[in-house]
């Protein structure tokens, strides 16, 4: 058999009937066969309208081709945007638009991808995987501290005892002179931190940012009194304590 006539045959058939499911088999064989790829995967869109149970998967194999064959990423890329659009929980397509806009580095994609998936990620593990991946993309290639340290604040929500985001955000607050946000973290650290020492230090900090920073004296002097509660001879804060007083 010819295929070039058969193609033509059975197109003119669609022609006539676009619903005529046997000429869309049949043409999806050619094409495979004639590894005619860009035919195919018109074929394969003809056949989603024919059966919108399969869209997904014949999404994903068009994807695919245009990968694999074609490589065309960008255009693959379209097709799992389309796919997430009406089905936000086809992880297959995140992963797949993870790894494209990743290996081709368009991060705003990239972080609209995250942000789609948070949106219907209910499991708290795979959220804080998602807000983790969000705030040092944001951080380290989009150079956008705000939108990390909400992002981390997301996971404090999440995860309050998380020793590695509490650093993240006491890094962030101060590299953005956001100190009355940086002492609520520094709190944090305080309740969680093992040792006197580690406790005292903190403190410290807390009160050396609300006198001088905040100029909060208040809050101040309370932070050096519960440095004297983990360490009654604390000479230092005896110290401060006493400026302090005579301010």
């Amino acid at each position: 058999e010819d295929p070039a006539r058969a193609q033509t045959a059975y197109r003119q058939v669609l022609e006539l009937d676009p619903t005529e499911e046997r000429a869309v088999d049949s043409l999806q064989a050619l094409y495979s066969e004639m590894e005619d790829w860009e035919n195919l995967i018109e074929v394969l869109t003809m056949r989603a309208s024919l059966h919108p149970e399969e869209d997904a998967d014949l999404k994903l194999l068009s994807g695919d081709l245009l990968e694999g064959k074609l490589e065309e990423p960008m255009k693959a890329a379209e097709l799992y945007e389309e796919l997430i659009a009406y089905d936000p929980t086809a992880r297959e397509a995140f992963d797949r638009l993870e790894r494209i806009y990743t290996e081709h580095e368009v991060w705003d994609r990239l972080v609209e991808t995250y942000d789609r998936l948070l949106s219907v990620t209910a499991e708290d593990d795979m959220r804080v995987d998602l807000l983790r991946k969000l705030a040092l993309l944001s951080e380290s290639v989009l150079d956008n501290g705000d939108a990390a340290a909400d992002y981390f604040q997301q996971i404090l929500d999440l995860r309050p005892d998380d020793l590695e985001t509490i650093a993240a955000l006491e890094r962030l607050y101060e590299e953005q002179d956001r100190f009355d946000d940086l002492v609520l973290v520094l709190r944090r650290t305080v309740q969680l931190a093992d040792s006197v020492r580690e406790k005292v230090s903190y403190l410290e900090k807390i009160a050396e940012i609300s006198a001088s920073r905040l100029d909060d004296l208040h809050s101040a002097i309370l932070a050096y009194k519960e440095i004297l509660e983990h360490d009654p001879a604390h000479v230092e804060t005896l110290r401060r304590l006493e400026e302090l007083f005579g301010e």
